[in-house]
């Protein structure tokens, strides 16, 4: 019989499904422990026999929304449950249990989540903040504080890594509000002391493991209006440290840069990293590990953070940029501006166009960067006639923005008029902006 002909009852389906997860539960609870390889109960083996069938008749449920509820509780109770059974440790990692996992997870690859997130964006935070709740279950809190029993550490570290990816994608599609994290913050400063009492493992679950969290909780802190709550997270001082570590894998620099230069865009932010030495720190850094004088690639995006963090913690005083050491890093900047600006939402790889623009409002007090973007920074794909005008048409993008409840917008046109005020001071650039009419009457 055909899925599409089939008549089923999803919530009978779901009912006999958590039966036979109870059942194999109390089975196992029935048994001696087993932590010596004995083999496996036959009653413990044919519980997990019908676990399995009851999770093939999940195919027949159509839903997305009602399969993704299922698999949900599916990991709440697996990870309670089982997980918590370090007694039998020998049933949970055995390739009959793991055929359970396996099930599961191939259900779960059927789910067009992005669609059922980008549709109903209630349901997508509902479901951002019910995988929080999963993070906080104590199997999951003793791996953070490496408590788990090692023969299922990397099995518990694999679910971890699949929790925190699904919220990264469903982040996209939440907006967020200031006291979002209020009852998460204790789970978010257990990952950062995960990352770091794990910083100089070599177990690559652990390696990857460190580079899933803070993929994690940097898709938090590029959302700004988070970040005064994030700061109680200790996110300042774990960040730091890890950049003035010798020897640090090259993914943690990067990460490491990329948390500060996002923590750095909010003025709380910015006033914890400055009350914490921040400067210092960076400016060691870059002797360490940005060599300007090697020419690798593979620094360059660390350079361009490590840049626009630079020039939003350094007061415009005693800032000393000139274009001359800034050269590729202003190129990227306008580069990455005109090709934000050429996307619909604004936004293009990790950056929305308020980002360059509100950097370039600290570097343009200089003169001879101002200059050198205007005249000389070197852009591809620039549909318009000069830099100025590209500015000025921006502007006339977002004038709206005052008049909407985007804060990225209203960011977007303070930074535009903040720059071409800066622009104005400029006698050459005078006869241009006055020319601009459309532009004049904004």
């Amino acid at each position: 019989m055909s899925k599409s002909s089939k008549t089923v009852d999803p919530n009978q389906i779901s009912r006999d499904l958590f039966t036979t997860l109870t059942n194999l539960h109390q089975e196992i609870l029935k048994h001696e422990s087993n932590t010596n390889n004995n083999p496996i109960d036959p009653k413990i083996l044919s519980c997990i026999e019908s676990v399995l069938t009851s999770l093939k008749s999940l195919r027949y449920i159509e839903s997305p929304k009602t399969l993704s509820d299922i698999i949900h509780t599916i990991w709440k109770i697996y990870i309670t449950d089982f997980l918590s059974l370090i007694e039998y440790v020998n049933i949970l990692v055995s390739d009959q249990f793991q055929q359970i996992f396996n099930c599961v997870m191939k259900v779960y690859a059927t789910i067009n989540f992005q669609s059922i997130f980008r549709d109903d964006t209630l349901y997508a935070r509902d479901k951002f903040f019910r995988i929080f709740e999963l993070l906080s279950l104590p199997s999951i809190i003793n791996f953070l504080k490496n408590q788990s029993n090692n023969e299922i550490m990397s099995h518990i570290a694999n679910i971890l890594r699949m929790l925190l990816l699904q919220m990264q994608n469903i982040e996209e599609e939440i907006c967020f509000k200031k006291d979002d994290l209020l009852n998460q913050e204790s789970i978010i400063q257990l990952l950062f002391e995960y990352v770091d009492m794990n910083l100089i493992e070599t177990n690559n679950d652990i390696q990857l493991t460190i580079i899933e969290i803070l993929e994690f909780i940097w898709t938090l802190v590029d959302n700004t209006i988070l970040i005064p709550q994030l700061l109680n997270t200790n996110c300042v001082s774990f960040t730091l440290k890890w950049i003035n570590m010798c020897e640090l894998p090259f993914a943690i620099q990067r990460a490491s840069i990329r948390l500060l230069y996002n923590i750095a865009r909010h003025e709380k932010g910015c006033n914890a990293l400055n009350g914490a030495d921040a400067l210092r720190l960076l400016k060691e850094f870059k002797q360490r590990t940005l060599d300007t004088t090697i020419n690798d690639t593979t620094y360059e995006d660390i350079r361009l953070l490590f840049s626009m963090a630079l020039a939003l913690l350094t007061e415009p005083k005693e800032s000393k940029s000139d274009a001359k050491s800034l050269g590729k890093v202003l190129d990227q900047l306008m580069q990455m501006t005109v090709n934000t600006a050429q996307r619909k939402n604004h936004k293009y790889g990790d950056f929305d166009i308020s980002e360059p623009l509100v950097v370039f409002i600290k570097l343009f007090i200089h003169d001879d960067i101002l200059h050198y973007c205007i005249k000389e920074s070197q852009v591809k794909n620039m549909k318009v006639s000069s830099k100025i005008v590209f500015f000025c048409d921006l502007v006339m993008q977002f004038r709206g923005a005052l008049a909407k409840d985007d804060e990225l917008d209203q960011l977007t046109l303070t930074a535009l008029m903040n720059i071409i005020w800066s622009i104005s001071f400029h006698d050459e650039y005078i006869d241009e902006l006055k020319s601009n009419a459309k532009f004049l009457i904004t």
